[in-house]
């Protein structure tokens, strides 16, 4: 029995650059406030995406729990699109909540960070990841083990790597949240 679990989805990039996708709202964060921002704040980029599974895991995930959590609504595209906010923390470059196509419920959270994380560093933080298999011309999926963090909700992780890039170099540029309540088993 497969057991589902929300998923974070990392989206990864070398060691040379980032191959992050250009957000739908403009970038108001820029790496260097992020990293000023990081250090009054006391934290790193892992803390950053503890804090972020702990709000998915708290409650079911709303407009306005993201809106009170991450800063007020900015672009929407209509529908079927993400609801882009204006993130208060610059640690964020961009915060979206994505929406079901056929109902329009919030379902994930969409972030792309003004820092990268290193993938060991999330390996370590939330154990190893395991590859799934992809079709040759896609990126290469890993599967971090069930992490429970004791809310309602329980998250996952599936990890994004071009192939080609050395996996010990990879480094984290974005990520989306699915929560899924706990005991949901297909």
């Amino acid at each position: 029995m497969i057991e589902r679990a929300a998923i974070l989805v990392l989206a990864l990039g070398s060691a040379c650059g980032s191959r992050d996708r250009e957000p739908a709202a403009p970038v108001r964060n820029d790496g260097v406030a992020a990293v000023d921002a990081l250090a009054l704040q006391g934290g790193t980029m892992i803390d950053l995406v503890h804090e972020v599974v702990r709000f998915a895991a708290a409650d079911r995930l709303t407009v306005d729990r993201a809106v009170a959590k991450f800063g007020p609504l900015g672009h929407d595209e209509g529908p079927h699109s993400p609801l882009h906010l204006q993130p208060r923390d610059a640690r964020f470059r961009d915060v979206a909540v994505s929406r079901r196509f056929d109902t329009g419920d919030p379902y994930t959270l969409d972030v792309q960070l003004a820092t990268a994380i290193r993938l060991r560093d999330l390996e370590t933080a939330f154990g190893t990841f395991k590859q799934t298999r992809t079709d040759w011309d896609v990126p290469r999926e890993l599967v971090s083990p069930r992490i429970d963090v004791g809310g309602p909700f329980t998250v996952g992780l599936i990890v994004h790597v071009d192939r080609g890039v050395d996996l010990a170099a990879a480094e984290v540029t974005a990520f989306t949240v699915l929560p899924e309540p706990r005991g949901d088993t297909p």
